[in-house]
C-alpha cells in the first residue's frame, strides 16, 4: 500500500472513530496554498487540494474502510499547471481510538512505510480563526520506493513538491506535519499541511491550509 493513503489514514484518526465512519460520508474540505516563503518554495506560485468522503465500505476485501476522492491544482514556475485526481481507500486499522491514543501517548510508531512522532499540541490560527490545542504529528523516515508501484500517488507527491518528476528515485527526505483538531475540521481532520523534501537535491516545501 501505498504511503499517502495511510498517511490520510493517520490523519482521520484524529477527526473521527470508526463507530461513526458511517456518518462521515458526504464530507468536504478544502486546502489552500500559503504561499509565505517559510512554508513555501518559490517555485509553487498556487495551489488547492479538494477531498470528499465518497462512501464507506465495511465489507472491503482489506477490511472496513473509507473511500476517499481528492481533486489538486498547482501552478508551478517553468512547468506551468499541473492537476490530478484520485481515490484513496483508508483502512480502518489507522484510525481507532486505539490508534489514536498510541500516537498521543507520545510512543513512536512505525510502520514498514513510515514512522510517526507526536509533537504536542498548540494554538493554530489561520486567516483571524483559532483552533485551540490542535494535534501536532510528524510522518517521517518514508519508504519512498514502495510509492511506485502507484501511479496516481506518485504524481500527487511529485506535484506537491514542485516536481515534474514521475520516479521517486528523484525524491529523498520526504516529511509531512500537520495540526489536527479533533472534531472540527471535515475529512483528514486537519488545520495545515506542511510537505518537506529534496527533489533532484534542492529542497522543496509546500504548506497548505484548510478553508472553510
Amino acid at each position: 500500500m501505498a504511503i499517502a493513503p495511510l498517511f490520510l489514514s493517520v490523519l482521520l484518526a484524529f477527526s473521527s472513530t470508526l463507530a461513526f465512519a458511517h456518518d462521515r460520508v458526504g464530507e468536504k474540505a478544502v486546502y489552500k496554498l500559503d504561499r509565505s516563503r517559510n512554508r513555501t518554495t518559490a517555485l509553487i506560485q498556487s495551489g488547492v487540494v479538494d477531498m470528499s468522503i465518497k462512501e464507506h465500505i465495511p465489507d472491503h476485501a482489506q477490511g472496513d474502510s473509507l473511500k476517499v476522492s481528492y481533486n489538486y491544482n498547482l501552478s508551478i514556475m517553468f512547468s506551468g499547471q499541473e492537476k490530478g485526481s484520485g481515490d484513496l481507500i483508508l483502512l480502518s486499522q489507522y484510525f481507532t481510538p486505539e490508534f489514536l491514543e498510541k500516537v498521543r501517548s507520545g510512543e513512536m510508531v512505525s510502520t514498514d512505510h513510515f514512522k510517526i512522532k507526536y509533537l504536542g499540541s498548540e494554538d493554530v490560527t489561520i486567516k483571524g480563526k483559532t483552533y485551540t490545542q490542535c494535534d501536532l504529528v510528524q510522518i517521517y523516515d518514508v519508504n519512498l520506493p514502495k510509492l511506485n508501484d502507484d501511479p496516481t500517488m506518485v504524481k500527487l507527491l511529485a506535484a506537491l513538491t514542485s516536481s515534474s518528476t514521475q520516479n521517486l528515485a528523484d525524491v529523498e527526505q520526504l516529511a509531512i506535519k500537520a495540526a489536527i483538531k479533533h472534531g472540527e475540521i471535515p475529512v483528514l481532520g486537519a488545520v495545515k499541511i506542511d510537505v518537506d523534501a529534496v527533489v533532484r537535491g534542492m529542497k522543496v516545501r509546500a504548506g497548505f491550509d484548510y478553508a472553510p
